[in-house]
């Protein structure tokens, strides 16, 4: 509504990319489910135009050599209980960009570069987020399965598997092995 109350819910959709898509306006496809302000950024900082959205029970099959299965590009999001496959080298299955969201009891596996990538998608800053009960045990990651760039700061991550490499700073990731890699683009 007009006074910011309500809430966008995708829920119990089955998806399966195509293994190329149409590189505008970012050249990172075919992607699964996308949410929240990629033009006009300033929107997922505002309340007002930012209602929140919860992302539950979906599958999605991102099969594009850069594609993301679930992005959340604003604050304060759900992405729960959702099942993610990738197979491209460059793909990933979830992405934040933001802060304040709750990714949880997600299975991800396939084979790509990570399976929850966490990176500032300015103005947002990919801070606070919690990631709880996520299964990487059948993701075969070139990078890492859970991987916070330079500014993914103060981050949770609790009773997950698989491995992370943490560029950020005061993040507490407990149940994942830490791994180092050489400065990588995400």
């Amino acid at each position: 509504g007009s006074d910011g109350k309500g809430q966008i819910v995708i829920q119990d959709n089955t998806i399966e990319t195509p293994t190329e898509g149409f590189p505008l306006p970012d050249p990172v496809t075919p992607n699964g489910i996308m949410v929240g302000y990629f033009l006009d950024k300033s929107a997922a900082l505002d309340p007002k135009r930012a209602i929140p959205h919860v992302v539950i029970h979906n599958t999605v099959q991102a099969r594009g050599q850069t594609s993301i299965g679930i992005a959340v590009l604003l604050d304060g999001a759900i992405v729960r209980d959702n099942h993610v496959t990738i197979s491209g080298q460059k793909a990933r299955a979830l992405f934040v960009g933001g802060s304040h969201n709750y990714i949880g009891q997600n299975m991800v596996d396939g084979a790509g570069a990570s399976g929850l990538l966490l990176a500032p998608f300015p103005p947002m800053a990919a801070s606070d987020n919690q990631m709880v009960a996520n299964d990487f045990v059948q993701l075969k990651s070139t990078v890492a399965d859970v991987f916070l760039v330079k500014g993914a700061n103060n981050n949770m991550a609790a009773r997950s598997t698989g491995s992370v490499s943490d560029l950020g700073a005061g993040n507490q990731l407990s149940g994942l092995k830490p791994i180092a890699i050489a400065a990588a683009k995400p």
